[in-house]
């Protein structure tokens, strides 16, 4: 497994950021036919279907694919021989903020199901470095680093609490990555009714949220009709596009 620190994980992204739109370009094209031949080689499912794309590809050569396929060839699609469908599911009930990383080495997550099939994927450290420094230098970017800071405030996040859901298994290892803090942050599930919802952060009073933005904008409702009684300072919105009238609400 490849391995990398916080800190080169930190002056990458930075660099791609920084980088003119020319070698931004240059490097996505490396990174693809790295990708690719890294998939071509590990996966017997895109060994096949890439099996007939030009030498000289560019993106929109890769043919497609879909959810349901990949979880009907899952033996076949994972890189990595030990992960099974089975086993990613099993852990996925419980999450690694009990049972440890999966096989010792992975994140499990999988997405929220909305579309009628939840895709289960597993993702290691390299991965998730990256990942979490791609959200503090975009995301987060101009955000004072204390707004995101659970000793020094309280957050709550409206969102698919289920163990599994990326969103989800970020904040619990937020939420316990500081022993004698962990009340500071709470997961609020988006399937409660939006009247639980409002009870449990009148209750929490929280100082930094995030939710997805249809939620956010029927919580900007609540607040007008006075069931909302929250004064946060800082809202992000995840996942879903925002429309102009429900910015302008929820500011």
């Amino acid at each position: 497994m490849v391995t990398i620190t916080k800190d080169e994980a930190e002056r990458l992204v930075k660099e791609g950021f920084e980088a003119t739109h020319s070698e931004r370009m240059k490097l996505q094209r490396e990174r693809l036919k790295k990708l690719v031949a890294y998939a071509r080689e590990h996966s017997a499912y895109f060994r096949e279907l890439y099996r007939d794309i030009p030498e000289d590809f560019s993106l929109n050569d890769l043919p497609h694919t879909e959810k349901s396929v990949l979880i009907e060839h899952y033996t076949d699609w994972v890189t990595d021989p030990a992960i099974t469908l089975p086993d990613v599911q099993a852990y996925c009930e419980h999450g690694d903020t009990e049972n440890g990383l999966y096989l010792g080495q992975y994140t499990v997550l999988h997405t929220s199901g909305t579309t009628g099939t939840p895709l289960f994927m597993v993702r290691d450290d390299h991965r998730n470095k990256i990942h979490g420094q791609l959200l503090a230098q975009r995301l987060l970017k101009g955000i004072p680093p204390e707004t995101m800071d659970h000793t020094r405030r309280r957050i709550a996040a409206v969102i698919y609490a289920e163990h599994g859901a990326s969103s989800y298994e970020g904040l619990l290892r937020q939420k316990y990555s500081v022993p004698g803090y962990e009340d500071n942050i709470i997961a609020v599930s988006v399937l409660d009714s939006i009247e639980e919802i409002v009870k449990q952060l009148n209750e929490f009073q929280p100082k930094t949220m995030s939710g997805y933005g249809s939620v956010l904008a029927l919580l900007a409702q609540e607040k007008e009709a006075g069931r909302l009684r929250i004064d946060v300072d800082v809202i992000f919105n995840s996942a879903e596009a925002l429309s102009p009238e429900n910015h302008a609400r929820i500011e």
